[in-house]
């Protein structure tokens, strides 16, 4: 174990010699077989920022100590790879945060853990070229735990997307507190997710980067009252891989909102909870908050290619059915457009939340031409609201 400061400015270069020694050097250098008597499950590895030679993990464990990590390539030992352990005093589980920069993209990595010397599990995984012409993108929300079906996870995988995206609901925090989920309820859910869905089981990893709707953030249809904002936010910090100290390619906003760019495609991920006012309200940010509405209207400006506007509950429903930035907060929502249309820029927006998938067409005079909001809901959880099934 490294202190965070350490962790942060450590390359891991150069730490191979020194900490593996040469018989443990030359055993790697042939390669290891997972230790049969060790449950390789109970090893949840979600990797996040994942730009232009640099990736960062966020390695969740249990009953777990003596974990050592290291890069291979071609089988070949690469490093040793330092982490920065974080934990929750009430629980047994643990979360390593690793990071390794100067990979080759587009080439696939090999890491490796062990525990006392013994190959406990093993990924693989690359780091994407930010400036190609085309990715595939997954759009991925609503995904309870408690309904998981690891079909819906292995469908996903065979799309080959090269970046998945969490839009919010990513755990449902406070299912079992009735009433906001504290800090103690937050590790709990998100531990018991990350142990469960099949996602985080994968050999081969697919990047992830996330932002919260209600459910994640700690209670249904919350915003900037609940209780609980700060500690919310440092477990999302914790468990998702997007250290914004370390990235160099996240642009990290207010709250727990990020942007970055892949080739000409500017992807917002907004925070849609820490600053929103209850509904109703007619104050002229009472969604995003007037920093990270003037952050976005920024990056948006400055930005010539078009954009991809992501948020965890929708845009331009006025349906009813769930909740809407148009239907909840419809004065703020105006000047919104209102501003986006006088910026002059493609945008296409995404959203979850509503445990359906809508394509909702945007008429050419609400911005100056057409465009779309893509409602991707939900991966396993309960169907559209009054209806009594489960898929």
């Amino acid at each position: 174990m490294i202190s965070r400061r350490n962790f942060l400015n450590s390359t891991g270069k150069g730490l191979v010699a020194s900490t593996i020694g040469i018989k443990s050097l030359i055993s790697f250098a042939q390669g290891a077989s997972l230790n049969e008597n060790t449950t390789a499950s109970f090893i949840s590895i979600i990797q996040g920022d994942c730009f232009d030679g640099f990736s960062q993990f966020s390695v969740l464990t249990i009953n777990r100590k003596n974990l050592r990590f290291f890069l291979f390539k071609n089988s070949q030992l690469i490093q040793e790879i330092p982490s920065y352990i974080q934990k929750h005093p009430s629980f047994n589980s643990r979360i390593d945060k690793l990071f390794v920069k100067g990979l080759q993209t587009e080439t696939y990595y090999e890491l490796r853990i062990t525990q006392d010397n013994m190959l406990i599990d093993s990924r693989f995984f690359k780091s994407i070229n930010s400036n190609r012409l085309q990715y595939r993108i997954a759009l991925v929300s609503c995904m309870d735990d408690k309904l998981h079906k690891p079909q819906m996870w292995q469908s996903l995988l065979q799309q080959q997307a090269d970046l998945i995206l969490f839009i919010g609901d990513s755990v449902y925090a406070d299912a079992d507190t009735n009433g906001p989920a504290n800090g103690f309820h937050l590790w709990r859910s998100f531990a018991a997710s990350r142990f469960t869905l099949d996602i985080y089981k994968w050999r081969y990893l697919v990047p992830v980067l996330s932002v919260w709707d209600d459910h994640d953030f700690g209670h249904d249809n919350s915003g900037s009252f609940y209780p609980y904002i700060n500690d919310s936010t440092n477990n999302f910090k914790t468990f998702f891989a997007q250290d914004y100290q370390i990235s160099p390619k996240l642009i990290r906003g207010p709250g727990i909102s990020s942007a970055f760019r892949l080739g000409s495609l500017l992807v917002l991920l907004l925070d849609g909870r820490s600053f929103r006012h209850r509904p109703g309200t007619k104050d002229s940010f009472g969604m995003f908050g007037v920093e990270q509405q003037t952050w976005a209207y920024q990056l948006i400006k400055n930005h010539s290619g078009p954009t991809l506007l992501v948020n965890g509950s929708q845009w331009f429903s006025d349906s009813g059915v769930g909740e809407s930035f148009n239907h909840d907060y419809p004065e703020n929502f105006r000047q919104f457009i209102n501003h986006l249309k006088f910026l002059n820029k493609k945008i296409l927006f995404a959203s979850g939340d509503v445990h359906f998938s809508e394509l909702i067409s945007i008429p050419k005079e609400v911005l100056g031409y057409q465009t779309y909001e893509i409602t991707s809901s939900a991966i396993h959880s309960m169907t559209a609201p009054g209806i009594p099934q489960f898929f």
